[in-house]
């Protein structure tokens, strides 16, 4: 299929970093601005229920951290309950008319969460026993770095080894009641999920591969097995994926070091 790139990353990433690091405000409605506390990193944005919710870490004037999760219905910002728990919150997904949070963290609003919670609109739960990576307490990455929805599931990829009761290489699906590893062999290799969507009824997973490399390939897997994707050529190195117009766009650096938005 034909590759499009679009010449302006440069300046579209400059663009988002900005306002999703360096800007204190989450929304600009005419000209004023609703202001997030300062010290509020985003890590992620998504729509629930009608309201925007934002998630991240926040570091207090004591230069301590912890995950927390803001809302804002169009006209307020408020804490998602009363959320401030140990650690960062990196990603979110709707599954299941609920809001997944996830990261790297051991609680949520005081109640046990290992690194993924759920919110109802009014309060928080674990999503079972979560994820946990026995192997290293101090992980290089997030014990969960993505979610995502595929085939009525709703997958976590990050660095860990259990999920649930389950024994799971850095990725698992739960079904609303358990967890599970996927079918299907990864082999011996690193695998590290940065990114994930789904497209042509397929998973697409941005995952750093090889331990000697920092640089992310594309896989992807069809319900039952991994499949190296046929975009690998394309790229050196991966970053977010989404969907748009029935069009997988990515960011990507090309073999010749320029970055590129990249559409398949």
């Amino acid at each position: 299929m034909m590759k499009q790139q679009y010449p302006y990353i440069h300046q579209i990433f400059s663009c988002i970093t900005f306002i999703l690091f360096f800007s204190p405000c989450i929304r600009a409605q005419k000209t004023e601005y609703t202001s997030l506390e300062d010290g509020f990193i985003i890590r992620d944005l998504k729509e629930y229920n009608n309201e925007l919710y934002a998630c991240g870490f926040l570091v207090d004037s004591m230069h301590h951290g912890h995950a927390a999760i803001y809302k804002w219905n169009g006209n307020a910002l408020c804490l998602a309950g009363l959320t401030q728990a140990s650690g960062i919150a990196t990603c979110m997904a709707v599954y299941h008319n609920e809001l997944y949070v996830g990261g790297a963290f051991t609680d949520m609003e005081g109640k046990p969460a290992n690194n993924i919670a759920r919110w109802n609109g009014s309060r928080w739960a674990a999503a079972g026993k979560g994820v946990l990576n026995l192997t290293d307490p101090n992980p290089a990455f997030e014990d969960i770095n993505v979610l995502t929805v595929y085939n009525n599931e709703l997958y976590a990829g990050g660095d860990f080894d259990v999920a649930g009761q389950d024994s799971a290489k850095n990725i698992a699906a739960w079904d609303g009641n358990q967890w599970h590893k996927l079918s299907g062999s990864l082999g011996k290799r690193l695998f590290i999920p940065l990114s994930m969507t789904t497209f042509q009824q397929k998973l697409y997973v941005s995952a750093i591969l090889d331990s000697m490399t920092s640089d992310p390939k594309i896989i992807d897997y069809d319900g039952n097995e991994w499949n190296s994707s046929e975009m690998q050529a394309l790229t050196v190195n991966v970053g977010n994926m989404v969907v748009y117009n029935g069009v997988l766009c990515m960011v990507s650096r090309l073999k010749d070091s320029s970055l590129s938005i990249n559409g398949w």
